[in-house]
């Protein structure tokens, strides 16, 4: 840019060219007093905000103007500061909703200076909208407003809603005299949050002005004046004084709020519509202790962005569309304990990305689309106890992974694509893991030293897998084990000691095995302490060994679902049972089985509502409970009262064939006298 680019005008207007950026050009003393007087505001409510804010665009002056230039502009702001702090916080922000609504109404209309003439470098002199809207992006700001005459000119104010707003820049133009280049404006758009639109006139010299906005001067500024801030409640936020918290949710926020109170320990953003986490956004918070950050559309946290947050516990990020964590993305939350970044897109865990969380306890990273982690990936994290990888794409899991990890208890692999477990797996792991969730995944080997480093393990669920066979062996190491989830695999026969070393075992689950067809002799021995067993919903599983059990504790049994047609009833001593469903199997109901009728109605706590008789035909449709009518007893009495009417029958025939025998003898000797010489 050089004088002869726009000419005369565009110095008359107080601009001198510099690094092809306009900078205001002190030309005399500044009075305002006048227009103070002009204003008639007298408003003193945010006397200590506003001053603030002019000192620090005091200081974002001061480094954009030249070593010459500092103690003659030092002189001249302050009849400006003493101006502005007259404004009232709802008055400076409809001053600057009513300048973008103009901006915005008269830069569509078609007698605007967009139609005209540009000079001979192609361009419209520095004060024109259509200039600032080629250089940045459209966006406009109060000094690129026309002066009042001129939107009246344009017609501007028979714009829905703008002729209230006309009056606000009228006086806002009154405020900075024509002679006066003076910016004041930049500060207004502080509370926008985005500093992308902070005083676009500048923007060459943008990282010096962000480096100064950041919260060291805010804290320089209130520590050296002696000012205090007054605070600013975003629109549909909760913001109660006393209670130290902010709750943002749902409001329709793109950006982070940095004009609440410093002090609030709580801030709540979730569900908005926030894109990015910027450098020292969140650095004016240096209290707080919970953030929620939960269902926005964050795609990327600039390095630093959180890195002041030193007293931060709970950070929530879930829901949103992170794609990656850099090496510094997290560096500084040293005393974070929960963090929450479920539902985004991270595909990899890179080395070290955790290595600043010391104090982390509970980390969420499920459901995302990681494929890969890097064996150094939970360096730092010593003290984490439960982490949750579950819905993710991890098909392997490197040597020396788990190796940080010496307080864990709960691990969540579930719904991930593992195929196998290696013996050195969960070595390093060290005793403290307590709960190990791989349910849903694609494992079909199980080395026999898996799980050998597992000697605390309560729970394991290998629910949804690909095993064929149970892994006997493995389980042995589990002495702790608690609970067992098994379910779901294609194994199809429960094994003689199938479960051999888990005398801790209170809970079995063998729950929707598509193809288990039978239980062995002595499955389930050694099991003394197994309070539960769920053997259900297996649609082929149809014999079980009368001696399968050795359960003298069990108290819940489910056996539902399956194809059982009959139970021996030496099976278990059932009246030590508290529940027992044997709802949905086909039960062929004849007297082999009316012993179940008994022990239906002396069970409390029974699922009998889906137990019915399949067959045979005249018996289909009654419950198992009804069977009481063909207890051992009845068919008994039923022989005895057979045999007694066949006994009679026979007793009957026999009489009555004597009778026709004898009265056919004695006619035949009266028809045959005995001749005299016989007698």
């Amino acid at each position: 840019m050089t004088n002869a680019t726009y000419g005369p005008r565009y110095h008359s207007a107080g601009y001198h060219d510099g690094a092809s950026v306009k900078v205001p050009r002190i030309q005399r003393r500044c009075s305002e007093i006048e227009a103070l007087v002009r204003s008639k505001l007298t408003n003193h409510r945010s006397v200590r905000l506003h001053f603030l804010l002019v000192s620090i665009e005091l200081v974002h002056f001061l480094n954009l103007l030249s070593p010459d230039q500092h103690a003659l502009f030092t002189i001249d702001t302050l009849p400006t500061a003493v101006t502005l702090y007259r404004f009232s916080p709802s008055q400076l922000f409809s001053i600057l909703l009513s300048r973008d609504m103009i901006a915005r109404a008269c830069k569509s209309r078609l007698d605007n200076r967009i139609n005209r003439p540009r000079n001979v470098a192609g361009a419209l002199w520095p004060g024109s909208w259509q200039n600032s809207a080629d250089k940045h992006g459209g966006r406009l700001n109060a000094s690129q407003l026309p002066r009042t005459g001129q939107i009246l000119d344009q017609r501007c104010w028979q714009q829905p809603g703008s002729l209230s707003s006309l009056c606000l820049v009228h006086l806002w133009r009154s405020v900075r005299r024509s002679n006066c280049p003076i910016r004041t404006d930049a500060y207004l758009i502080l509370p926008m949050a985005r500093k992308k639109m902070y005083n676009f006139h500048y923007r060459a010299n943008m990282g010096r002005f962000e480096d100064l906005s950041s919260s060291l001067v805010w804290w320089w500024i209130v520590i050296h004046l002696g000012v205090g801030v007054e605070t600013f409640c975003p629109a549909g936020c909760h913001c109660p004084e006393e209670s130290g918290s902010v709750d943002c949710s749902g409001v329709g926020l793109s950006s982070v709020p940095i004009l609440l109170d410093p002090r609030i320990g709580s801030l709540n953003l979730a569900n908005n519509r926030i894109g990015q986490l910027n450098v020292d956004e969140l650095g004016f918070y240096l209290e707080l202790e919970f953030l929620d950050l939960s269902n926005n559309r964050i795609f990327i946290i600039n390095n630093g962005a959180l890195g002041k947050l030193h007293k931060l516990r709970v950070l929530k990020l879930n829901n949103n569309l992170l794609t990656s964590l850099g090496p510094d993305t997290l560096s500084g939350l040293t005393m974070l304990k929960l963090l929450d970044l479920s539902a985004n897109a991270l595909a990899r865990l890179a080395t070290s990305v955790f290595s600043d969380l010391g104090q982390l306890e509970a980390l969420n990273l499920s459901n995302n689309a990681i494929a890969s982690a890097s064996p150094g990936a939970f360096t730092g994290l010593t003290k984490l106890k439960q982490l949750q990888l579950g819905h993710n794409q991890l098909a392997d899991l490197p040597d020396g992974l788990f190796q940080p990890l010496r307080s864990i208890r709960l691990l969540d692999f579930s719904s991930n694509m593992l195929r196998q477990l290696k013996p050195q797996t969960f070595d390093q792991i060290g005793s403290t893991l307590q709960m190990l969730d791989l349910s849903d995944n694609r494992i079909d080997q199980i080395d026999d030293h898996a799980f050998d480093g597992l000697r605390s393990l309560k729970r394991l669920d290998l629910h949804a897998n690909r095993l064929v066979k149970l892994p006997t062996i493995s389980f042995r190491s589990l002495t702790e084990l608690g609970s067992l989830s098994v379910g779901a695999n294609p194994f199809d026969e429960i094994g003689t000691s199938a479960f051999e070393g888990l005398a801790r075992l209170h809970q079995l689950v063998i729950f929707g095995c598509p193809k288990l067809r039978s239980v062995a002799l002595n499955a389930f021995s050694g099991l003394f302490q197994l309070e539960t067993l769920i053997l259900a919903a297996n649609v082929q599983l149809d014999q079980i060994h009368p001696v399968a059990f050795e359960t003298p504790s069990l108290r819940q049994l489910y056996l539902f679902g399956n194809n059982f047609t009959s139970l021996p009833r030496r099976l278990l001593p059932w009246q030590q049972l508290d529940e027992l469903d044997l709802g949905d199997n086909p039960w062929n109901c004849d007297c082999d089985i009316a012993w179940i009728g008994e022990v239906l109605s002396s069970i409390n706590g029974l699922s009998t509502s889906s137990a019915f008789c399949r067959q045979p035909a005249e018996m289909a449709g009654r419950r198992l409970a009804d069977l009481v009518a063909c207890s051992p007893f009845t068919t008994t009495v039923t022989w005895l009262a057979l045999s007694s009417v066949v006994g009679a029958l026979l007793l009957i025939g026999c009489l009555t064939v004597t009778i026709v025998c004898h009265q056919t003898q004695f006619r035949i000797v009266q028809h045959y006298p005995v001749p005299v010489t016989e007698l």
